[in-house]
């Protein structure tokens, strides 16, 4: 009789370690196949913008961090009031009428309301040959990200000023157009996709449908892969001498990116791992 309980109390211990396993290995699926939705994170540049006057901006730093990314910055004072930077600042400026280069930091909103939450501006310095970018601590894979052009580039297309053409020309027909690029990049800095969005698109031979983007507008990054970091470039069909003319400014907000899915089954296995050790507990072995 007393064999048998023991029998029967080791039967038991490994039908709940059984249990246990396949209860972490289910969860860990869920979290692999979730990755995209419910374990996403989000930059959304709240964090920043907490203490950020109003109509105002940051671009005087080293760069910064939202959302567990960290979004990089080049700045450089001369002194005597004349400074210069690149890569991200953040904003809440909410100006889309006023047109020149002292508005580089408001995203193009017409009709969005005066006040609201915090953005990003990203500006690509092609003298300094500085791009735009974003790292993470771990890979990822980038699932959604929201873009914008910036009033002081929209209006600059639309209208033209004394350094940029107006987009279509004279007749209207000129096949113009203003790209961004996201490039997703792996830990060794190979590209692992692209992705490309037009702010701007005058290529259609109906011109009625020729087009500047006004509001932020989602864009699909989920192609790109597992990635470390995500770059970005412009490119515009109004280039002179010295490259392009168009400003090189845009705007993002939201960017969505998921853990790796094998970081997540990693973390399932340990828990199987520990689970398991528990059940056993000190000095036993397995059946």
């Amino acid at each position: 009789m007393h064999a048998a309980r023991i029998d029967f109390r080791t039967r038991c211990s490994r039908s709940v370690t059984v249990t246990l396993t396949s209860l972490v290995l289910s969860l860990c699926a869920s979290l692999v196949l979730g990755a995209g939705s419910a374990a996403a994170l989000t930059a959304d540049f709240e964090d920043v913008g907490a203490s950020l006057p109003p109509n105002s901006a940051v671009r005087d730093s080293s760069g910064f961090e939202s959302g567990g990314a960290h979004f990089n910055n080049q700045f450089t004072d001369f002194g005597g009031g004349y400074s210069i930077w690149a890569g991200f600042a953040y904003s809440n400026v909410r100006d889309s009428v006023t047109p020149g280069f002292g508005n580089q930091f408001a995203a193009y909103r017409p009709g969005a309301p005066l006040e609201g939450g915090t953005y990003a501006v990203g500006f690509v310095d092609s003298y300094a040959a500085f791009q735009p970018r974003i790292t993470f601590a771990s890979d990822v894979q980038a699932v959604s990200l929201e873009v914008a052009n910036t009033t002081y580039t929209a209006l600059s297309m639309r209208d033209g000023d004394v350094f940029s053409k107006k987009f279509g020309g004279a007749s209207g027909h000129d096949p113009d157009y203003f790209r961004l690029t996201v490039r997703g990049l792996d830990a060794a800095g190979a590209e692992t996709g692209h992705a490309d969005f037009f702010l701007a698109d005058y290529r259609f031979e109906n011109d009625a449908l020729d087009r500047i983007v006004s509001g932020f507008t989602v864009l699909d990054l989920s192609g790109l892969g597992t990635l470390r970091a995500l770059e970005f470039a412009l490119a515009s069909s109004d280039v002179g001498d010295f490259g392009m003319n168009t400003p090189a400014f845009f705007a993002i907000d939201d960017l969505v990116v998921a853990p790796e899915p094998s970081t997540a089954l990693a973390i399932g296995a340990g828990l199987v791992a520990l689970g398991v050790a528990r059940r056993r507990g000190p000095g036993r072995t397995a059946a």
